[in-house]
């Protein structure tokens, strides 16, 4: 959907989009003095209590090795080249149709959204490549929820490998969520995020379940009248059921945490040493990581952080149905599986974000649409995006510092994503 009439769109909303791209240049939201000085003065200073706050989370985001605990995502000897053809001009030249009215360029929205990094590539050629906020090409940044997505694509090749059904439960393979909101549900309920769960995804609320998961998971400093759990092993079986499972859409990280927990059961082996192989057949330039909690837990919802371009080549492996680097990485059918799609009513039914993707389902941890121009997306918190359009080819990474986890003014993004690989497609 490239933007007409929104079907969701309020004039208090469209109002306040306009308003960011009117009031913002390429230099409003810079933060230069952050952890400058030996030792830098405490209002620039960037701890593990604050780097997720804005201001300090424009430099936090892309240091968050230096703020968390991690775990390495090791790259091989072998570096793969990406060639380039230069779109430089025609990229940042390009208009796309904006929420707030009218069209706004997409150089001045990627100031608008506190992008620290930019990369498009097409048919394994780098397009364009750009940096901004003081991040380097050999910075690795958080990806938050992207890195769902990640982790469908591991479970579905399971599925592939026929290690894991679909139809099983999830009490079947993991005794210790008996009781809790995961027992009964499938690992296809699983995958789409279609379980009955009490649980607030709500950012904003310190006393919210997410950031109790937060605190669990290592991203966040616990208050200090919280009781801690000490892990995952903890926090997740004590989750309760609310609903029935299988028809309504609820985005619920704590998920994809107990996907990540079943792949641990099935296979004996971690996220990260998975996730290892394939970096080291994509030829990756850096080594990735997970956050970890107290046990050294990948955090497979949240928690995964790479360089933009090692991104991208991740990205553009799965546009090329898991081939890259003269290698057949992840199974055809794997990605064939998840392009597929789901059923877009089932998405509908949050309100939130069928006002964000309208028309759009929700598969195996992807965002998919098939309609003319067939795509997929992750996406994570605070401006953070991988996307494919299969028409074009095109790829993007979008890595961000936005100031809250989901501002408005993030909501013209996919358009933009979507312009761009329609110009690309001509």
């Amino acid at each position: 959907m490239i933007m007409k009439d929104h079907p969701h769109l309020t004039p208090e909303i469209a109002a306040h989009v306009a308003g960011m791209y009117a009031t913002t240049d390429e230099n409003t939201f810079l933060t230069p003095d952050l952890m400058k000085g030996c030792p830098p003065a405490a209002e620039n200073l960037v701890t593990y209590a604050n780097w997720m706050t804005a201001p300090y989370n424009r430099w936090g985001m892309h240091n968050v090795r230096n703020m968390a605990p991690g775990t390495p995502v090791k790259r091989g000897k072998e570096i793969s080249e990406l060639p380039v053809n230069d779109l430089s001009k025609e990229i940042e030249g390009l208009m796309f149709p904006s929420i707030g009215g009218g069209e706004q360029n997409l150089l001045h929205h990627l100031h608008v959204t506190r992008t620290d990094a930019f990369v498009v590539m097409q048919h394994g050629k780098l397009l364009y490549e750009n940096y901004f906020n003081g991040q380097q090409a050999d910075d690795c940044h958080i990806m938050f929820s992207v890195t769902k997505s990640l982790t469908g694509v591991l479970l579905e090749t399971l599925i592939y490998e026929n290690k894991l059904a679909e139809d099983t439960l999830v009490e079947e393979i993991l005794p210790e969520v008996k009781g809790s909101a995961f027992a009964d549900a499938s690992i296809r309920d699983m995958l789409n995020m279609a379980v009955g769960i009490d649980y607030v995804e709500d950012y904003n609320d310190p006393d919210s379940t997410v950031c109790q998961f937060f605190y669990v998971g290592n991203y966040k400093k616990a208050p200090k009248e919280y009781p801690n759990s000490f892990s995952m092993y903890e926090f997740l079986p004590a989750l309760k059921k609310k609903g029935e499972h299988g028809n309504k859409f609820h985005y619920v990280t704590a998920v994809t945490e107990v996907l990540g927990w079943v792949y641990e059961r099935i296979t004996g082996d971690t996220p990260a040493k998975a996730m290892s192989v394939i970096w080291k057949a994509l030829g990756c330039e850096q080594d990735a990581f997970f956050l970890t909690d107290n046990a050294g837990r990948c955090g497979v919802g949240a928690g995964f952080n790479a360089t933009a371009r090692d991104m991208a080549r991740y990205t553009s492996m799965i546009a090329n149905k898991g081939e890259f680097n003269g290698q057949q990485i992840v199974p055809a059918a794997v990605v064939e599986t998840i392009a597929a799609g789901a059923k877009p009513e089932i998405f509908a039914t949050d309100k939130y974000f069928n006002f964000w993707l309208p028309g759009a389902s929700y598969k195996s941890q992807w965002y998919v649409y098939n309609d003319d121009y067939p795509c997929m997306l992750g996406s994570g918190i605070h401006g953070q995006y991988i996307f494919i359009d299969f028409k074009s080819g095109t790829v993007i990474v979008k890595q961000s510092s936005l100031p809250t986890a989901e501002p408005k003014e993030d909501t013209d993004t996919p358009y933009m994503f979507r312009t761009l690989a329609r110009m690309l497609d001509k």
